[in-house]
């Protein structure tokens, strides 16, 4: 966990760059293959996200696991990219439900045939 803001007065804090590139450049220009799976938490930038890997998702059609716990339902629809099954992963088993918070603070958007 980190933060952006500025450490108490008295204690000695760390600035560290970190160098952020979307997904999609990263897969076309070779250096990292196309992921079969994406797991999302970026604490409700799960829009901003997933645009960063839209042509990824489109060629690839990975199943896509994130947090929901930040976004509201119609949010978590207009998320689901065409072609896809929206669904929960119980937190007790694991298993993928339809989609239902009250089962699960994950969803996972699970690509279908087509």
């Amino acid at each position: 966990m980190g933060t952006i803001n500025p450490g108490p007065l008295g204690r000695k804090v760390s600035i560290t760059m970190i160098e952020v590139e979307k997904g999609d450049s990263l897969v076309e220009s070779g250096r990292l293959p196309a992921p079969h799976i994406l797991k999302i938490d970026t604490e409700g930038h799960e829009p901003h996200t997933l645009a960063g890997v839209k042509s990824t998702i489109l060629e690839g059609r990975p199943t896509i696991f994130f947090e929901h716990i930040s976004l509201s339902d119609s949010e978590v629809r207009a998320l689901m990219p065409e072609g896809y099954k929206l669904c929960t992963v119980s937190d007790q088993t694991g298993e993928l439900v339809a989609f239902n918070r009250k089962v699960g603070h994950n969803s996972a958007f699970l690509p279908q045939k087509i």
